[in-house]
């Protein structure tokens, strides 16, 4: 029952950012892919409990400045631990690869999203990479770790990638800031 309550929360917490994030009407950007489902890491052990209770919710982005904000994101850590990138997930262009993530917060502050640079590689070389969809990390306490399933758009079908990586980028182009959610409504 724990794994559904949190599904239930991870979903409606993507409904909300996606919404923060210039969806107006609250649906996924992304709606030609499968709904993510995640699982706190930990939920699997018997009598264990999530920090999520003992925690504050998630800093509301309009409180921090653009260098805490930035400083939360380098304390957050995102770990590949399995993809798929041999088909393409959606119904329609752009694409996504299917790609299963580990994602630790280890930062003072509760970002309401996150967004990561996936990259794709083929004989190492990368091919291809890609920052959507963000996402949504409002209920990943500090100190807590979930796993994800992540469908980073931009699926390659003219080539094999066989590699897939992740990166929090930590140097952020203002004009590049278009891309971030977390950013989108920082203190200036």
């Amino acid at each position: 029952m724990h794994a559904a309550v949190t599904r239930a929360v991870v979903v409606a917490a993507a409904a909300s950012l996606l919404s923060a994030c210039g969806n107006a009407n609250g649906e996924r950007e992304n709606s030609q892919a499968p709904p993510p489902s995640a699982t706190p890491a930990d939920s699997a052990k018997p009598g264990a409990s999530t920090q999520a209770e003992q925690q504050p919710a998630a800093v509301l982005p309009s409180t921090l400045t653009r260098a805490e904000a930035i400083r939360a994101r380098r304390n957050y850590v995102v770990q590949v631990l399995s993809f798929d990138a041999s088909q393409e997930f959606g119904t329609e262009a752009p694409y996504s690869d299917l790609v299963r993530l580990r994602i630790t917060n280890k930062s003072d502050v509760v970002l309401p999203c996150l967004t990561i640079l996936t990259k794709r590689y083929s004989n190492g070389q990368m091919v291809g990479s890609s920052r959507a969809p963000s996402i949504p990390t409002a209920d990943l306490a500090r100190g807590e770790s979930v796993e994800y399933d992540y469908y980073p758009r931009g699926h390659l079908d003219v080539v094999r990638v066989d590699r897939i990586a992740v990166e929090i980028e930590s140097i952020i182009n203002p004009d590049s800031e278009q891309f971030f959610c977390e950013l989108q409504k920082v203190k200036r």
